[in-house]
């Protein structure tokens, strides 16, 4: 599990154009979003994400009462921010979940992020094994930040693009909302995020060998160096406990679906 900010109506900063336009300012509106996959990309959980308003005017005004049925989890507070408290409780209705679905044992990554600490729910958590990267090594082995948030950004804003060029087309303001934002994004995490995507990503970390979940995989036209033994730098133990514990396959009974407030 890894966070990362999206600013939602931001265009890409390269086009085709023979001359720039002044006076143009950059939007502002931000999402923060944790993306969550297992190591064979067969179980991506919704991508929760966190806005300054629990009810905005983009939901109000489509009658949208529960935005957890847009395919994602939802939460708000003044800086759209992950705080401690926000993720406990997606930490415990996970748990929960995974209880109900009789799932034995689960290991989630995160980094050292102080809004990832868990200490007052830490008694309330047995099955759910949460283990934080070693400081400092985030950019390295943490699989999200090893291209899959920068596919998932990617992807984001080719349907953004897409989007305002078909209003522009037809005639529509292109003005993008938080609602626009959901849709799109939604959709970039489940349909155009594989799980070869994920996989590689996953392999890139160091943190599996590529044989583990690519039986077919060509480590030496593909990734040169992936199977390398990694040094004893504070990654072995994560690398131990995967595995130890079982996989975990996120279907329907599991994925946690929930307005965390």
């Amino acid at each position: 599990m890894d966070k990362t900010s999206l600013f939602f109506q931001l265009e890409p900063n390269r086009t085709l154009a023979t001359r720039s336009i002044s006076g143009k300012k950059k939007p502002k509106n931000r999402l923060s979003i944790a993306l969550m996959a297992n190591m064979t990309g067969t179980g991506k959980l919704p991508p929760f994400v966190v806005y300054k308003y629990i009810n905005p005017h983009a939901f109000s005004c489509r009658s949208i009462h529960r935005p957890e049925n847009l395919g994602l989890l939802w939460s708000a507070n003044s800086k759209a921010w992950m705080t401690i408290k926000l993720f406990e409780k997606f930490l415990l209705d996970f748990e929960r979940r995974l209880r109900e679905a009789g799932r034995k044992s689960a290991l989630l990554l995160v980094d050292n992020f102080t809004g990832h600490k868990i200490v007052s729910v830490q008694d309330q958590i047995r099955i759910l094994r949460v283990e934080f990267l070693p400081p400092n090594v985030t950019a390295v082995y943490q699989p999200m930040d090893a291209g899959i948030i920068q596919a998932f950004k990617a992807h984001y804003r080719k349907h953004l693009i897409h989007l305002k060029l078909d209003r522009l087309q037809t005639g529509q303001t292109s003005e993008v909302d938080v609602y626009d934002a959901l849709t799109m994004l939604e959709k970039a995490w489940r349909v155009d995020v594989t799980a070869k995507t994920v996989k590689k990503c996953w392999i890139h970390s160091k943190l599996v060998r590529a044989e583990e979940i690519l039986p077919d995989f060509n480590s030496s036209s593909d990734l040169p160096d992936l199977n390398v033994a990694i040094a004893n730098d504070g990654t072995r133990e994560l690398r131990e406990a995967l595995a130890q514990l079982e996989e975990i396959t996120f279907d329907s009974g599991i994925v946690p679906n929930m307005t965390v407030k």
